[in-house]
């Protein structure tokens, strides 16, 4: 999902990246009254399995690449910051703020109906619409840009571990004191910040270069178990979730030929543009007219999800083909 990339692809994030952003379409098939109870069901399912732990694994594969990124190419942390605004704020800023003013306006001119958008003028109520509303997972970006301020200085200087793992530990024990443990799997909400910034701190330790430390690999090992032990006790889900991402990325590395088939579909390389343009038109004017069409429920959910991912790729592609709409490509 993260845009600092090297060159050479790493098929393995592009097969997680492309199970994640899966797990984020089914996410949003907020469908009641829509799809028939069986679809239902079986969007439930797939949230359970697919869509709880999507959003830690995008922030794992961010941490991986970023650290990649730095160990190829050194660079001050005001031009690694700089890069960072350009490609997390400018989207964000784009989809999700452009996106809740389009809702408010319709709202406004009574093509919508105002109860459903909780705005007022508090500051909680004007971070949720903005945050919230649209519908996507748009505040993916300000939260990666957050963690990387926090956490990326300590990567530049080469103190991955324990340096980045320590300063995440610390956000993840600030952040349960200040606001709670987690309540949620996913969603912009604040106490999340401190889950995913631990998540991509362990994504840069398992990028950097070369093999991992067997005592390294030891320490992170059971630093997950403890967390996920914890997590099982006190019910935060977040917790234990967050031994999928690099389970199923050591998976793929130990599958090649099923890497390699995930891989070819293309749907990992272009996670970033399923994630801003999905959702919330997309996703539910394709449901719409499958739903019109047949309440097979199969072919509701799977349908759905594979015509929005096309149409997800054929607006990058649109965007990207126009100079002035550049801006648009993520």
């Amino acid at each position: 999902m993260d845009a600092l990339l090297e060159s050479r692809r790493f098929h393995e994030i592009d097969a997680l990246k492309a199970f994640a952003i899966t797990g984020v379409v089914f996410g949003h098939m907020s469908f009641v009254g829509r799809f028939p109870p069986g679809a239902m069901a079986l969007v439930e399912w797939l949230q359970t399995w697919l869509t709880s732990w999507a959003p830690l694994a995008f922030f794992w594969a961010s941490g991986f690449l970023v650290q990649r990124s730095i160990s190829r190419r050194k660079r001050s942390w005001t031009q690694h910051m700089k890069e960072r605004a350009r490609r997390l704020l400018v989207p964000f800023v784009l989809f999700s703020v452009l996106y809740s003013i389009a809702l408010y306006l319709l709202s406004r001119f009574n093509l919508l109906d105002p109860a459903s958008l909780p705005w007022n003028n508090s500051a909680p109520g004007m971070y949720y619409f903005v945050m919230l509303i649209p519908g996507a997972g748009h505040y993916f970006f300000l939260f990666l840009f957050v963690i990387s301020f926090i956490i990326d200085p300590l990567l530049l200087r080469g103190w991955v571990f324990p340096g980045a793992l320590v300063a995440a530990a610390v956000a993840l024990a600030l952040n349960a004191w200040w606001l709670g443990l987690p309540k949620m799997h996913h969603g912009p909400w604040p106490d999340l910040l401190g889950i995913s910034s631990l998540a991509y701190a362990l994504g840069a330790v398992a990028g950097v270069p070369g093999r991992f430390r067997s005592s390294h690999f030891a320490v992170c090992l059971a630093g997950l178990a403890a967390l996920a032990l914890v997590g099982w006790r006190l019910a935060v889900p977040p917790f234990y979730w967050m031994l999928v991402p690099p389970l199923i990325f050591a998976l793929f590395q130990a599958v090649p030929k099923l890497r390699g088939f995930i891989y070819r579909t293309r749907v990992g390389q272009r996670a970033a543009a399923i994630l801003v343009w999905h959702s919330p038109l997309l996703l539910a004017g394709v449901s719409i007219v499958l739903a019109r069409v047949t309440q097979n429920p199969l072919i509701l959910v799977f349908g759905s999800a594979t015509l929005t991912i096309l149409g997800c790729f054929a607006m990058d592609w649109f965007v990207r083909q126009f100079k002035a709409l550049r801006w648009f490509a993520v």
